[in-house]
């Protein structure tokens, strides 16, 4: 073996140069070790394997086959309910269009009065293609406390949709669409 140092020629299995007393490099120790080293890494890897999948398999043996959970009232969504899809405000007199699909829709009118010393009133009316679908009317005369009120409308329908709103001496209304599903 020829020392990387000085260049001197030593034998095959020696480790130090014997002129220089460098540490000569044997590359059939140094592929023995490497492949040594890689084998155990190989059964290493084995063995992690096999342990993993007999932990999974004696856990898919068991005859329970049941999940708990907390309240299944969370998960069923074959439930409907009202979801609220829009809401409106103002003070005069409106038109609102909506485009429904068919499904079960729920107007809810409120509004508040300028002052009862006459009558004040909220007249909201539903209609499609000219029918009338609903209507509420809020209503404060002299007598009545300033106060809001709230009227719904439920009905079902497909295609566009126009609520009218009629008012008298209203501080303020508001309009909130919601649908059922």
């Amino acid at each position: 073996m020829i020392c990387p140092r000085c260049k001197s020629t030593n034998d095959e299995n020696s480790a130090f140069c014997e002129n220089c007393g460098a540490p000569l490099k044997n590359s059939s120790n140094i592929s023995n070790q490497t492949i040594f080293i890689g084998i155990i890494a190989i059964i290493i890897i084995i063995v992690v394997i096999g342990v993993g999948l007999l932990i999974a398999l004696s856990n898919n043996n068991s005859n329970d086959n049941s999940i708990d959970l907390p309240n299944n009232n969370i998960l069923n969504t074959n439930t409907p309910s009202w979801h609220k899809i829009n809401s409106y405000n103002g003070v005069d007199d409106n038109v609102i269009t909506i485009n429904t699909k068919g499904n079960k829709l729920k107007i809810v009118s409120t509004a508040m009065p300028i002052m009862n010393y006459d009558e004040n009133y909220m007249l909201t009316t539903v209609s499609n293609y000219g029918n009338t679908l609903g209507f509420s009317e809020l209503s404060w005369d002299d007598n009545s406390a300033v106060a809001s009120k709230t009227a719904n409308i439920e009905f079902t329908s497909s295609g566009t949709c126009y609520i009218y709103i009629s008012t008298y001496d209203i501080d303020y209304w508001n309009i909130e669409i919601y649908e059922w599903y």
